[in-house]
């Protein structure tokens, strides 16, 4: 996230637009950042500090807090969510700046919840003709309570299978499968993640292809058709965020403690390198040899997912195709790394997030309510 805003903020015009950076730290708590951002820096904040002050959004303004008290900065035209995951991604914060009279680059809090949820995307994508791979989800109290069900609908779907948790992103706590015991040791990983859990029958010797998609509530336009290379069975945060570094043993650490900080630190200096890390620099290519039956399926596909969870600003869509060149949705990012910008005119890309903020649907909702 923080990696995504320094390079969104790099395209900002200074001399057509008033920037400015909140940062949200692990606790959630939302500061303001006084001399633009330094990723590493940035990374390690936790609470106020020098060039870091807290703030808070309200009745369309941004206030300074001090001794709970709120001294006005400014009022606010727009923000450009630039947060992945979590409740930067699921709705949460876009629900709250709502309330306060903000108007965001994204979709609606429901929007995101659906596309954040990949059991409830497959749900909603059937419903509308867009094909998904076959899967079964369940959480994580029916696992303890009868995992041996749970690995018979597993069994009965056929392995090789892909373990997910059903609300994460990045490709984190995501395992290929290839028996009973994978999937038990990929599930209780997963759960350290989400307490709902997606199994999908993988799909074998396919190709990941992408399209971003850019929808301001009247006219849907759908970029031309990328190419994702992946280095092992699946594509994986290191693929899509290190260059496909091996053995950077991500996923072997669930939770910062005492005993793993200096991994996550290492990590962490590798991934804020922005010219050689993030997903604008991940394996990546044009698709020029792909049929055109194929790349138009993706788009109907894209245009449909859009129209169906009401996704709304800058996203992107990533697709799986087997080896028959059947064509399968396979998830939505609503607030896609590095915003998605190089799909698009790097030059007016900052310009397009402001008028999409600017113009968002979310003000639009007209709710008339009596109270008798």
């Amino acid at each position: 996230s923080i990696v995504t805003a320094s390079q969104i903020e790099k395209m900002c015009d200074r001399t057509k637009y008033s920037l400015l950076c909140v940062l949200i730290d692990e606790n959630g708590k939302m500061l303001l950042v006084n001399e633009g951002i330094d990723v590493v820096e940035c990374a390690n904040v936790v609470g106020e500090q020098k060039g870091f002050k807290e703030v808070a959004f309200a009745c369309g303004a941004i206030f300074k807090v001090k001794s709970r008290r709120l001294k006005k900065i400014c009022d606010i035209d727009a923000a450009i969510i630039a947060c992945h995951g979590g409740k930067g991604e699921n709705g949460e914060l876009v629900a709250a700046l709502n309330c306060a009279k903000i108007k965001t680059s994204v979709g609606s809090p429901e929007s995101l919840l659906i596309a954040m949820d990949k059991v409830l995307t497959k749900q909603l994508l059937k419903d509308s003709g867009v094909d998904v791979v076959d899967g079964v989800s369940f959480f994580e109290n029916e696992w303890v309570g009868d995992r041996q069900k749970i690995l018979k609908n597993i069994l009965d779907l056929g392995y090789p299978v892909v373990v997910k948790p059903a609300r994460q992103g990045s490709s984190v706590g995501v395992c290929y499968c290839k028996g009973e015991n994978e999937v038990c040791d990929a599930v209780d990983l997963a759960v350290k993640f989400d307490n709902k859990i997606l199994v999908e029958k993988a799909v074998k010797n396919f190709r990941e292809f992408n399209v971003s998609v850019v929808c301001d509530g009247i006219q849907i336009i759908v970029s031309e058709v990328e190419q994702a290379i992946k280095s092992g069975e699946i594509l994986s945060f290191e693929d899509k965020y290190l260059n496909g570094v091996k053995n950077c043993n991500f996923q072997k650490y669930e939770v910062k403690t005492p005993q793993n900080i200096s991994f996550f630190n290492n990590l962490g200096a590798k991934f804020c390198k922005i010219d050689g890390y993030g997903i604008s620099s991940s394996n990546r290519k044009l698709a020029l040899n792909l049929k055109k039956s194929v790349s138009r399926k993706i788009k109907d596909f894209a245009i449909r997912a859009t129209l169906a969870t009401e996704i709304y600003g800058v996203s992107r869509i990533d697709f799986l195709v087997d080896e028959f060149d059947n064509v399968y949705l396979n998830e939505i990012n609503a607030v896609p790394g590095s915003l998605a910008f190089y799909f698009w005119d790097k030059d007016s890309f900052f310009d397009r997030l402001v008028a999409l903020a600017k113009h968002s649907l979310s003000d639009k909702k007209v709710c008339v309510a009596k109270f008798l």
